[in-house]
């Protein structure tokens, strides 16, 4: 996958009801930075939280992030590291009181979440299910783009659908034959 499939997958999520102006603040799970919506939404609040992220390109892309991942309880966490603590030291607030402690947000500060898949592992599905599991989280936008000619498309669209039926998503699927892209796309 390249950056230009982000760059269609955001152009897709807004042309079907994602406006970032409308909302409080929006949290990107799954994605590496370079692979990010996040790097369209700098100018809003956002905050991206995977497992691929690493803290050199948080800072190269001037995005707000972290390495981590949701909880079964849909709490985040981001595993305490000598990266992680430099990274803080200077890119977050203190917390009061704490000389050397750091805060990230809690998923309680968060009305919109965005997952733009890639890969399909457990990990990304499991922290779909997470997400929308979260109460108080209104605004999702879950979904991938593909190459038409994909030999897992068929895997991908099913097990999207799937979760669609399971958690109650609205399902949109789009092509675009000049660029040979299949688009797809639940929200909530």
């Amino acid at each position: 996958m390249n950056n230009n499939d982000s760059k269609l997958f955001y152009d897709f999520i807004r042309s079907n009801g994602f406006n970032p102006e409308n909302y409080y603040q929006t949290l990107e799970l799954v994605q590496s930075v370079p692979n990010s919506m996040s790097q369209y939404l700098r100018e809003y609040k956002q905050f991206l939280l995977s497992r691929k992220v690493t803290y050199s390109e948080l800072e190269e892309y001037d995005i707000k992030g972290a390495l981590g991942y949701l909880e079964a309880d849909a709490t985040i966490t981001v595993p305490k590291t000598l990266e992680a603590d430099d990274y803080f030291r200077y890119h977050r607030p203190k917390l009061p009181y704490t000389p050397h402690g750091y805060r990230y947000p809690d998923i309680s500060e968060f009305d919109t979440g965005v997952v733009f898949m890639d890969e399909f592992s457990r990990n990304e599905v499991s922290e779909i299910i997470k997400l929308s599991c979260a109460k108080n989280f209104p605004n999702m936008f879950i979904g991938f783009v593909s190459d038409k000619n994909d030999k897992a498309l068929s895997f991908k669209e099913n097990s999207l659908k799937r979760l669609s039926d399971i958690f109650s998503y609205h399902m949109v699927h789009d092509t675009d034959s000049e660029k040979g892209k299949e688009f797809y796309l639940m929200k909530r």
